[in-house]
């Protein structure tokens, strides 16, 4: 759940995978999205993050940095 300040309320996973899902709860903690406005104001929205996990990554593979 985000907030109308576009800061994350609450979050779960869909898919338990325990080394993983400490990490990936308290990364999405940190996020800020750029709130969802209905007739101009913000709104609380619901939303699902994807967090693609990959043992065998390097910093060099990163798409984006």
């Amino acid at each position: 759940m985000i907030n109308a300040e576009g800061k994350i309320e609450c979050v779960d996973v869909i898919r338990d995978i325990p080394p993983v899902k400490q990490y990936a709860l308290d990364a999405l903690k940190k996020w800020t999205f750029k709130p969802v406005e209905v007739d101009g104001k913000p709104i609380a929205a619901l939303g699902i993050a994807a967090v693609d996990v990959s043992w065998d990554s390097a910093p060099e593979q990163c798409l984006s940095k």
